[in-house]
């Protein structure tokens, strides 16, 4: 049996380092493909959605 999920909600928390940490943040940041692969993925599903909402 499938399941659709229609809105996907994302929270975060924005914590403010020391210099001391600033190495480390480095590495917390996506990588530019991964950015991309999202950036696509919530394209298509605005689409999808702004379809269905066209067609009702």
């Amino acid at each position: 049996m499938a399941i659709e999920i229609r809105q996907m909600v994302v929270k975060s928390n924005v914590i403010q380092r020391s210099n001391d940490d600033e190495e480390s943040t480095h590495r917390d940041v996506l990588s530019e493909s991964s950015k991309e692969e999202i950036l696509t993925a919530c394209r298509r599903m605005i689409t999808e959605m702004l379809k269905e909402k066209k067609e009702r």
